[in-house]
């Protein structure tokens, strides 16, 4: 259904937005807010109903309400002050007071003389003329720009459905679907308008469906306790089979296949030296190639790509912070060239023809769609905010992707009582939280005005406060100086990763004289350590001291670092399993949870003497290790689940923040793109 709303053209099928200067598409959960206001217009509609339409069985309290409200009045330009769209009713709810006109029933016949049809003929005539003209001289990016505003929306589940990828002929879909906490692939026939099939497996999670060139095959990725295989089915007859080993990093498409469909390229690990390679396997003798060559175990190569014209191999190269996207001339034995070359991460891509790549990136703060040009390394923004995963039909003359929206919020537990407490919430990213040295109150990291900015919640009011805001950077990894008047955070920028330092009691900020790009910055005494950015694959420790002089350590490899008491630290690494304690030099490294994955890195943090993680691979919960003694206990059965830094214990050691997704959904949505 069409609405009008005062300058604002509202669609409610595909929650896309419009006005002569701007065009959006809203979140499913502001979607179905505004479509809650507009059935119930001029009505005043309680919270708690509101809240039971838009979360109906999950739990929140009446702040994520009013984070949901505050976000549709952002969108639509409205104010709480002085209402056009929104009016607030003080202790019972929310009047929608702008009237809606239902664009499809205020049509009304008119009749008009042969005269003015005439005329009005010519003149639609006259119009289109110009606008195909026009059409046709406008450059690629502005017409995939139009072509993504129109995007319809085919899935609308609450729930996963995401890794959308196009049929050769455009007309199917396959995607995986998270259900009960089963992972399934469905094919979705765009024709009928329905899933005609559904691929799962017991005991394994189905990942990152790719039909062949054929349309007649599918592979995905087969996750279980045992490892990662690539899973082959034939979609006529529904015959399947493992072809190799692979390995899963987070958010990645993981293969794609060869033009001629005579072999797969996919993510492996080589054993010799731990690097996740790209691999060629052959479908016909099962024989493998190593095709990349990351520089170290830091960095990993995910998300391939073959060009239309077979000459190069695209994928994405980087680790967990940052990610940019790299070319390799097939064969040839040239090295591979990097393409995208800013601070920026991309989950995925694909290739529009031989000379442009799409791909999604938040390198303006939030995640958009752009197009790459491989001959200048120039991109553009598309938009379609919230965007990953695009894909194309063979033709070109379809393109699918998904938008996503991820709810993460801060809890607190208390180890005494093992109570349980939603502290921080909004239907944006919440993460990153630190406890002050007094615990009473804590930093953390959001995204809810689009891009990170740091906020300190006070326990004892119960209320938050935004203390450091950037234009045009990204903030986060918030960590205190021992007398609670200081903070470090990090800073994603264009010109690179950098710490800076904000003085709560003047609030000014400014960058730290790191003489190389650095994050994850932490006080230790009057020192300030940091990680440098991974340079030729590997990252290593930098330490300002007291007089802000720069020296470097020798630990190389870490990928997370918290001080331990006693001039130590805990440190893990990257593709290497496991948790380890280290002296401030570098100096007499021991192993303290031999168990623990890689891909866990951010979910561990440290207290005094102790160590407390999380590792998603074994018995879920948070365990305790005293790094003196090493002995080990699990202390509670809540884990966090987040992208990120996810935990911070007080001082006193007995109340504990855990950031937790709580909502995650992602629909996937498909456009007709006619590129001239």
């Amino acid at each position: 259904m069409n609405y009008q709303i005062e300058k604002w053209q509202f669609n409610s099928e595909t929650g896309f937005l419009k006005s002569k200067t701007e065009s959006k598409t809203l979140p499913k959960l502001l979607n179905q807010l505004l479509m809650l206001f507009i059935k119930n217009n001029n009505s005043v509609i309680n919270r708690e109903e509101i809240i039971e339409v838009l979360w109906k069985d999950k739990y929140v309290n009446e702040n994520a309400l009013s984070r949901a409200v505050a976000e549709l009045r952002k969108e639509l330009h409205d104010s709480a002050n002085k209402p056009v769209f929104i009016k607030t009713i003080p202790k019972k709810g929310y009047q929608f007071i702008y009237p809606v006109i239902d664009i499809q029933k205020s049509k009304k016949r008119k009749r008009k003389s042969i005269l003015h049809y005439a005329l009005f003929m010519l003149f639609v005539i006259i119009t289109s003329s110009i606008v195909y003209i026009n059409l046709k001289k406008e450059p690629y990016s502005t017409q995939l720009s139009l072509a993504l505003n129109k995007a319809q929306r085919i899935t609308a589940k609450q729930g996963m459905e995401n890794q959308p990828n196009l049929s050769p002929d455009g007309n199917k879909l396959a995607y995986t679907k998270t259900q009960d906490e089963i992972n399934s692939v469905v094919i979705f026939d765009l024709k009928e308008q329905k899933e005609s099939l559904v691929i799962s497996k017991s005991g394994y999670i189905l990942e990152s469906p790719i039909f062949s060139n054929s349309g007649n095959e599918l592979i995905s990725t087969a996750r279980s306790i045992n490892g990662c295989q690539l899973l082959w089915t034939n979609l006529k007859t529904l015959e399947e089979k493992f072809l190799a080993s692979c390995t899963i990093k987070p958010e990645s498409i993981m293969l794609d296949w060869g033009n001629d469909d005579s072999y797969i390229i996919y993510s492996d690990t080589e054993e010799k030296y731990g690097t996740v390679a790209l691999w060629k396997v052959s479908l016909s003798n099962n024989e493998q190639q190593q095709m990349t060559f990351p520089e170290s175990s830091e960095v990993f190569d995910v998300s391939p790509k073959i060009s239309p014209n077979g000459k190069y191999l695209s994928f994405s190269r980087g680790n967990h912070t940052i990610r940019n996207i790299h070319l390799k001339e097939l064969n040839t034995d040239l090295p591979t060239t990097i393409l995208t070359q800013k601070i920026h991460y991309t989950v995925s891509h694909d290739w529009l023809d031989d000379q442009h790549i799409i791909m999604d990136s938040d390198q303006t703060g939030e995640r958009l769609l752009y197009m790459v040009d491989i001959s200048n390394n120039q991109s553009q923004v598309l938009g379609a905010r919230g965007a990953e995963y695009p894909t194309f039909n063979n033709p070109k003359n379809k393109m699918s992707f998904q938008v996503s929206n991820y709810e993460a919020n801060i809890w607190m537990l208390d180890l005494k009582t093992n109570e349980t407490s939603l502290l921080v919430n909004s239907t944006k990213y919440d993460n990153n939280p630190s406890f002050h040295p007094t615990g009473n109150s804590f930093a953390y990291t959001t995204n809810r005005l689009n891009h990170g900015t740091i906020w300190i919640y006070d326990y004892k009011t119960k209320t938050d406060t935004k203390i450091l805001d950037i234009p045009k950077i990204q903030l986060t990894r918030p960590s205190w100086s021992s007398d609670g008047e200081k903070l470090l955070v990090s800073a994603k920028e264009q010109s690179g990763l950098w710490s800076y330092e904000l003085d709560l009691k003047t609030k000014l900020h400014k960058k730290l004289p790191f003489e190389l790009e650095n994050y994850a910055a932490v006080y230790i005494g009057k020192d300030i350590y940091a990680m440098s950015k991974p340079k030729n694959g590997e990252s290593t420790l930098l330490k300002l001291d007291s007089k802000r002089k720069l020296s470097i350590i020798n630990i190389k490899g870490i990928s997370r670092f918290m001080p331990l008491s006693g001039n130590k630290l805990a440190i893990s690494k990257a593709n290497k399993k496991g948790l380890f304690s280290i002296e401030l030099d570098g100096s007499n490294e021991t192993i303290l949870v031999s168990g623990f994955h890689a891909d866990s890195l951010n979910h561990w943090t440290t207290s005094h003497n102790n160590v407390y993680y999380s590792d998603m691979k074994t018995d879920l919960g948070i365990w305790k290790i005293n790094s003196d003694t090493m002995i080990k206990e699990k202390i509670t059965g809540i884990y966090p689940h987040s992208v990120g830094p996810s935990m911070s214990i007080n001082p006193q050691q007995n109340k504990i923040l855990v950031t937790k997704t709580d909502r995650a959904e992602s629909d996937v949505f498909i456009t007709n793109i006619n590129i001239q």
